[in-house]
């Protein structure tokens, strides 16, 4: 249980370690951090139903990661369609996928930019 615990804080920290450019249409990081975190969240407390964080801790320090970065990396731009596709994604991520792929869910590529 805690391994999915940290494949979710692992796909957060790579997105946090990206330093991306701005694009035109990018989302307010205040925005980003409303959204993003419910989803991830959600799809870990589901998958760990015991044992992980609340889902009110887990939110408060993803968005906490989304608006201030960690380790002096903020986190990437994101548009509005990435951040849907990404929400998306993380929905129809599998347990198992959370739980051992090396990589974000579909749509949520932008957390695995370098």
């Amino acid at each position: 249980m805690k391994k999915a615990y940290f494949v979710m804080a692992a796909l957060a920290a790579v997105g946090l370690a990206t330093v991306a450019c701005s694009k035109g249409g990018s989302l307010p990081k205040e925005e980003v951090a409303k959204v993003l975190p419910k989803a991830m969240c959600a799809k870990m407390i589901e998958c760990l139903p015991q044992g992980g964080p609340t889902m009110d801790d887990c939110e408060k320090a993803l968005s906490t990661q989304v608006i201030e970065g960690k380790n002096g990396q903020p986190f990437p731009t994101v548009t509005k369609s990435e951040l849907d596709a990404c929400v998306a994604g993380l929905g129809k991520w599998t347990c198992d996928q959370m739980q051992t792929s090396p990589n974000p869910p579909t749509g949520c590529e932008f957390l695995a930019k370098k």
